[in-house]
C-alpha cells in the first residue's frame, strides 16, 4: 500500500505518465513577430487597394457614360436605378478601401465584422440593380 503524500505520484516507472513538453511562452530565438512568411507592407497594400478602387470606379463611370449616350430618351425608373447602382458600388469600393486599411493596420474585430456586412449588403444591391437594368427592355 502506497502512503505518499497527497498529490504525488507514486506508480511504479513504467506506468507514470511521460512528462509533456515545455511549454514556450515565447519564440526559442527571443523574436516577438509571429508572421508567417514574407508578408506585403501596409502601405503597399493600401496603395495597391486605393488603385485597384480607383480603376474600378473609372470602370464604372466609363460604362455608365456609355449607357447614357446610347439611349436618347430619358427613362425615369432606369435612371433611378442606375443611381441606386452607383451608389451601391460607390459604397461597396469605400469599404473595400476601409477593409484593407483596417487589416492593414491590425483594426478590431468588430471593425471587420461591420465592414463586410455592409461590403455584403452593397454587393446585393448593386446585383439587383444591374439584375433590374440588364432585364429591362431597352427604349
Amino acid at each position: 500500500m502506497c502512503r505518499a503524500l497527497a498529490g504525488t505520484d507514486c506508480r511504479p516507472t513504467l506506468l507514470r505518465r511521460w512528462a509533456g513538453r515545455p511549454q514556450l511562452k515565447r519564440d526559442p530565438l527571443g523574436s516577438t513577430i509571429t508572421r508567417s512568411g514574407p508578408g506585403m507592407s501596409s502601405l503597399l497594400s493600401v496603395i495597391i487597394a486605393l488603385g485597384g478602387a480607383s480603376y474600378a470606379w473609372r470602370a464604372y463611370s466609363s460604362l455608365y457614360e456609355r449607357q447614357r449616350r446610347k439611349s436618347q430618351a430619358s427613362d425615369p425608373v432606369a435612371d433611378t436605378w442606375w443611381r441606386i447602382v452607383s451608389v451601391s458600388v460607390a459604397a461597396g469600393l469605400f469599404t473595400f478601401v476601409l477593409g484593407v486599411l483596417a487589416a492593414a493596420f491590425r483594426g478590431p474585430g468588430w471593425l471587420a465584422i461591420i465592414l463586410v456586412g455592409v461590403l455584403a449588403t452593397a454587393a446585393a444591391v448593386a446585383l439587383v440593380g444591374a439584375a433590374t437594368l440588364w432585364r429591362r427592355p431597352a427604349r
